[in-house]
């Protein structure tokens, strides 16, 4: 339930729910972190935690280089970026607890068993395509 009181709260007051973020807990919400507008995001709070601002240097946010955070995946993003390599990414998986099924977008109740809360967010290095706004019409 963690994820989604964050998520919503991170759509309706921002500021409660920058409030709200457990620090122990940051791995559980790296998605939602990493999509995050810039116009969201809370600095005072992101400067007072080693991971969250690891995660917004990898993601280009801040240019105050921050390596450390424990999290893999941040932790090289972060090293390719103070060496000049801009070009990284992550990526998202989403895999069910119980069943052990891997899906490509998040879920509250896991379409391949039906279990409730059991996402686990699974991040990987990617390079960064560029962005298109193309619409399909």
């Amino acid at each position: 339930m963690y994820r989604q009181v964050v998520s919503a709260l991170l759509h309706l007051d921002t500021k409660s729910a920058w409030e709200s973020i457990d620090t122990t807990r940051i791995k559980e919400l790296i998605d939602i972190l990493w999509f995050l507008p810039n116009s969201q995001l809370d600095l005072d709070i992101i400067h007072s935690n080693k991971q969250l601002k690891t995660l917004y240097y990898a993601k280009g946010y801040l240019q105050e280089a921050s390596v450390g955070s424990g999290i893999f995946s941040l932790d090289m993003l972060a090293t390719a970026r103070q060496n000049r390599f801009e070009e990284g990414d992550l990526s998202f998986s989403y895999l069910c607890q119980k069943c052990k099924q891997s899906f490509p977008v998040s879920f509250k109740r896991c379409p391949n068993c039906m279990a409730l809360n059991s996402v686990k967010v699974e991040e990987t290095i990617a390079k960064s395509s560029p962005q298109t706004d193309y619409s399909l019409l």
